[in-house]
């Protein structure tokens, strides 16, 4: 039946004809959208069914799961789905012969980690999704199991002990050892007098063994799990050492009790952590061999809060400002006590029914619930959710294994799930939370993370021996750049901008063994830094760094291969190496190593699509194939963008940029970087901020979460952050490039090479340009007002855009194409009076004619110009006049007065057949013939021209009366009129209305027309 309505209307193109006067599709229509809606409804069903029965698969989306149950039969189709349902599965292992049969799992990091009783991946894909969860938790238990009992015999070989157990073995092992040691100590602090400084030898003891490990050669995997024991290692010694300096004598004094505490109950067979008088059972997710937090008092205190919140059957509500570690800590609360930890980044879209089925899955798969920026969710959906959330902690202080849900749905429930919910209060599309929802959360503060313990930590974790004395000469730099630098948006000197100087800090401290330690945090804060600064800041920031390290002299570093890679893309395309904007090209290189979320910033004109390009193809060549997506983010709306949940049929759109993103995810054979070309605004950039984060993660309102792989960067190309909010700005590595970073002087040379005139006309025109674009920039900047703003650049490139049309015209003239004597047939005095009009318009165009008299007088102080000899011997000169009201001759090479151009016209005469239109009269004048002169020069070119102007100053009819005198037959034009309630996809309908597909992706006018 759907295939002849679909013949019938191939064959009759008009839908009033197939729809309403064939009475078989009148009626068969509404019979078949009921039959549809049926099916959609059975599918719900049907992936709510498998839903319940591997609650994970609550976390993806519709097409996701159909995608999973679709492949089921194949379990090795379902391994890029992995890391969606479980935290750190990347892989797992088959045997070789028995091809079902599941015999290790491998993190994202390649840590391959054996199953205790290997299992078969058979049946239906949520049998044995389960299957796998239960055999990851079982050996997991297993290999702690064997861990506990090993440390507990005492004297460990702890080198031969990391090499032999996973990472998250080994961290809780060490964190077993410290507990029962303590303890001990404490115990019998009263009775056996030195045996807590006998205990800090011995935690300090094994620090240092950890911090020998890191000198050797190690593989990525052993570096990552060694500097990870001593970031733990690092804040227990610093405990026990406060335990000691207060004099704690015994295990029952809070100072003891608030600390996170590991120990194995045999009673129970399970790993304990104890956090005040809340004790959880360890609950053996694996979670690989990943960074851990640095704990500072502040993630304690809200450790300690958080685990009473839980105590309490209650949710947490971490919030503060971007980058103090809300949603971090609650990860990494959840690595501690081996729990599944899901971050959904929030945003206005997200309705109450996905998130009632976000919080069925963590009802019953009993994981932890992230929920990111939870204040931007739109108030009627707050309320609702609300209700939910209360229904959930109400069966969780019930202690119920099943509930009924606000839809009356029957869950099963694990008593280990949680909620919590991070907040940046005060910030742009916030909402503040209804007070029913407030009673479900405890609050926790997180204002200001103590910096230099995070950067002491992190030092001694890369090796750094004089880690303390470094870190605090790195927190006083930070301090003083806040107080002294001048205040830019752009401008971060907070957490995330600190670790990823650390990291980096890290590689150089491998790849420079023989550097001292100082040179190598000077460098890397000096260069980490340089990139972000506005050129009055540079000099303040390099003398500070001086002071702090007085005596050290560095060189820059040097990347030999991307830096000849450069210079050939900058010669093949013609360009000029300017060397700052050479550097601004090697500081995104070297941003780029560290962050993947990038801001090019800087005003119109400053080279920044070129820098991003030109490094593209710098890194094609030496590293691997990178191509680049460019989108224009303001083109069209968020839902657009990140796609759009049907609040009636519950159906997804998926969004262009949402789109783009997961194609770029699943292709492993070059790099992608998304360049969003475009203004940044709290409309669009806030649903990236899990993307911008260590997160890594597109989350989007259908609970699709798309992960960011190692071949994918996110650039942001915009002129400056005035609307982005501080969570975005702290998220992103910022690569400024200044006005002066590029200036007009290559973009000039670079069109000269381009011209290809003879040298003496070159030299003539780079000696005009030389003595007088800098004095008058400086001029105007100083006496005039500009109607609007534009770029050294940008008018430069427009004064030459005139000179090299005029000299065209110039040569083509007869009366001096006779002329063949000299390399030219344009004469020096004929193109300096040429030069002199391109930069009386370039410059000036924008001025007013008081201004215009002041930029007349600038001028005629330079002797390299020629401008017009003004007078009563002109017979169309006026008093007042200036070189704005002069033209230079095609012909003779002279000035001549637009009066004299000016053509006679009379009033039409009457016409009984068609009266004449008095509104359609245009009047020559010297303005608008020289209007239509000037629209002339640029657009024959096929260059943009804008007009500004007041209302009535002829400007529409300017630009009409230039196209109503082309040739029809090879131009077509369209008036567009834009207002306030113009859109894009307006715009874009009325454009696609006046052309017509040639081939491919390729448009062009209609009945051929060539523009």
């Amino acid at each position: 039946q759907w295939a002849k309505i679909m013949q019938r209307s191939s064959a009759n193109p008009f839908v009033v004809d197939v729809c309403y006067k064939d009475d078989m599709v009148r009626n068969l229509l509404p019979h078949l959208m009921e039959q549809l809606e049926l099916c959609q409804k059975s599918l719900s069903g049907y992936l709510e069914t498998k839903r319940s029965l591997f609650p994970r698969f609550y976390f993806v989306s519709d097409p996701v799961l159909l995608e999973i149950l679709g492949q089921g039969s194949d379990p090795n189709a379902v391994q890029p789905h992995l890391k969606s349902v479980f935290d750190n599965i990347a892989k797992i292992e088959f045997d070789t012969h028995r091809k079902t049969e599941i015999v290790a799992m491998e993190s994202s990091e390649g840590e391959r980690m054996p199953l205790v009783k290997t299992m078969h991946a058979e049946g239906n894909v949520e049998t044995w999704m389960t299957s796998l969860e239960e055999h990851m938790q079982k050996t997991m238990k297993s290999v702690i199991e064997q861990v506990a009992s090993l440390v507990s015999q005492g004297d460990t070989d702890w080198e031969k002990f990391i090499e032999t157990y996973p990472a998250q073995a080994v961290i809780i092992g060490y964190q077993l050892v410290w507990t029962r040691i303590c303890e001990d100590a404490l115990i019998k602090a009263k009775t056996e007098r030195g045996i807590l400084n006998k205990t800090n030898q011995r935690v300090g003891q094994m620090l240092a063994d950890l911090s020998k490990m890191t000198i050797r050669k190690l593989t990525p995997l052993q570096r990552t799990k060694i500097e990870t024991l001593i970031t733990i290692q690092v804040h227990q010694k610093d405990v026990f050492d406060d335990l000691n300096k207060k004099h704690v004598r015994s295990a029952n004094e809070f100072d003891w009790l608030q600390q996170t505490r590991f120990s194995w109950n045999p009673e129970q067979d399970t790993c304990i952590v104890s956090i005040c008088d809340v004790d959880f059972r360890f609950y053996y997710e694996y979670t690989g061999c990943l960074d851990r937090l640095v704990i500072t008092p502040l993630t304690d205190r809200c450790y300690i809060t958080l685990s009473q919140a839980l105590g309490m059957f209650l949710g947490g509500a971490p919030a503060g400002p971007a980058g103090t570690g809300k949603t971090e800590t609650t990860k990494d609360m959840g690595k501690c006590l081996g729990k599944y930890v899901i971050v959904f980044n929030c945003s206005d879209q997200m309705d109450y029914r996905g998130l009632g089925k976000i919080f069925k899955g963590l009802a019953q798969s009993g994981s932890w619930g992230c929920f990111d920026e939870f204040n931007r969710i739109e108030l009627p959906v707050l309320s609702v959710v609300a209700q939910q959330v209360a229904c959930v902690f109400a069966a969780l202080k019930e202690h119920k294994t099943e509930f009924q849900f606000v839809d009356g749905q029957t869950l099963r429930l694990r008593g280990s799930c949680g909620f919590f919910i991070t907040m940046n209060p005060g910030y742009a599309g916030r909402q503040e939370l209804p007070e029913n929802l407030k009673t479900l959360f405890r609050s926790v503060s997180m204002m200001v993370p103590d910096r230099q313990i995070i950067m002491r930590v992190k030092l001694a974790a890369a090796g750094f021996l004089e880690a303390k004395d470094l870190a605090q000469k790195f927190a006083i730099l930070y301090r003083l750049c806040e107080e002294q630098l001048s205040k830019q948006r752009h401008y971060d000197f907070g957490l995330r901008n600190i670790l990823s100087v650390l990291r980096t800090t890290g590689s150089a401290r491998r790849a420079s063994p023989d550097a001292t330690e100082t040179l190598i945090l000077m460098r890397t804060l000096r260069d980490m830094n340089l990139s972000k600064l506005v050129g009055d800041d540079e000099s303040l920031f390099l003398s500070l760094i001086e002071d702090l390290f007085p005596g050290e002299k560095v060189e820059k570093a040097h990347y030999d291969d991307i830096e000849k890679s450069i210079a050939a893309e900058v010669a093949r395309k013609g360009l000029i190496l300017h060397p700052d904007w050479q550097i601004k090209v090697v500081q995104l290189y070297e941003t780029a190593l560290v962050r993947h979320g990038i801001m090019v910033l800087g005003p119109s004109g400053s080279g920044k699509t070129t820098v991003i390009r030109t490094l593209l193809t710098a890194l094609t060549e030496v590293v691997a194939q990178h191509k680049e997506v460019r989108l224009n983010p303001k083109s069209f709306t968020a839902s657009q963008m990140f796609g759009k949940l049907d609040v009636a049929t519950n159906d997804w759109t998926d969004g262009i940029f949402s789109s783009i993103w997961r194609t770029a995810a699943r292709q492993k054979k070059f790099h992608t970087w998304m360049c969003l070309d475009g203004p940044v605004d709290a409309l669009w950039i806030e649903n990236l901020n899990t993307v911008l984060d260590d997160n890594k993660l597109l989350t989007l309102a259908n609970s699709d979460r798309i992960p960011m792989t190692p071949l994918m960067k996110i650039v942001f190309e915009v002129e400056n952050l005035d609307n982005a909010s501080p969570a975005t700005v702290s998220r992103a590595g910022i690569i400024y490039l200044s006005s002066t970073s590029l200036g007009w002087k290559p973009v000039f040379e670079s069109w000269l090479a381009r011209f290809g005139k003879s040298s003496a006309t070159s030299e003539t025109i780079r000696q005009v340009y030389g003595a007088i674009v800098d004095d008058a920039f400086v001029f105007l900047r100083d006496n005039c007002l500009l109607i609007m703003k534009n770029s050294q650049v940008n008018d430069v490139m427009a004064s030459l855009k005139y000179l090299g049309k005029l000299f065209s015209d110039a040569e083509k003239s007869d009366a001096l194409a006779a002329n063949k004597s000299g390399d030219s047939v344009v004469s020096e005095s004929h193109l300096r009076r040429l030069i002199t009009f391109s930069l009386v318009w370039g410059l000036g165009g924008r001025l007013e004619s008081a201004d215009r008299v002041r930029l007349h007088q600038f001028l005629a102080k330079y002797r390299e110009l020629d401008l017009p000899t003004m007078g009563p011997q002109d017979k169309f000169y006026n008093e007042g006049d200036t070189v704005f009201d002069y033209v230079v001759d095609e012909n003779s090479g002279n000035w001549v007065h637009w009066q004299s151009r000016v053509p006679s016209w009379s009033y039409p005469k009457p016409d009984r057949k068609a009266a004449v239109e008095f509104h359609s009269l245009i009047v020559p004048t010297a303005d608008n013939v020289r209007t239509n002169f000037l629209i002339n020069l640029i657009a024959t070119q096929k260059e943009s021209v804008l007009l500004i102007g007041e209302p009535g100053t002829a400007k529409t009819i300017s630009i009409n009366s230039w196209l109503n005198a082309q040739n029809t037959k090879d131009l077509v034009f369209k008036s567009v009129n834009f207002s306030y309630a113009t859109t894009p996809q307006i715009f874009q309908r009325i454009i696609e209305g006046s052309i017509e597909k040639r081939q491919g992706h390729t448009y062009g006018p209609m009945n051929n027309r060539s523009r």
